[in-house]
C-alpha cells in the first residue's frame, strides 16, 4: 500500500506526529493508501515556505512563468500513466 508524504519547501517530508489517515478510492471506497495526518505546526512551516516561495514566483516575468508551467505540464504528460494508477508506488 502506498505511504504517500508531505510536501513542504519543495520536498517530500515523513516527518510528522506519526499519525496516518486513510486514503479512499471514491468509485470502490476502498483504502488505496495513507497519508500523514499533519499538524498546525506542519500547516504553518507549509503556509510560511509557500508565502517565502510567492515572493520570488511574483519577480519572475510572466514569459519565464510560462515556461516553467509549461516545462511542468510536459512532465506530468509524461508521466501520466504512473500518475493515474491508483495502484502504482510513488517514486519520491
Amino acid at each position: 500500500m502506498k505511504q504517500l508524504a508531505m510536501y513542504i519547501n519543495g520536498r517530500f517530508e515523513n516527518d510528522f506526529q506519526g499519525q496516518w489517515r486513510d486514503v479512499l478510492n471514491p468509485s470502490a471506497e476502498e483504502v488505496i493508501a495513507k497519508e500523514p495526518k499533519g499538524s498546525a505546526a506542519d500547516v504553518d512551516r507549509a503556509v510560511a515556505a509557500a508565502r517565502l516561495a510567492q515572493t520570488g514566483w511574483e519577480r519572475t516575468p510572466a514569459v519565464e512563468r510560462g515556461t516553467y508551467l509549461r516545462k511542468i505540464a510536459g512532465g506530468i504528460r509524461a508521466r501520466a500513466d504512473e500518475l493515474t494508477d491508483a495502484s502504482a508506488t510513488p517514486s519520491w
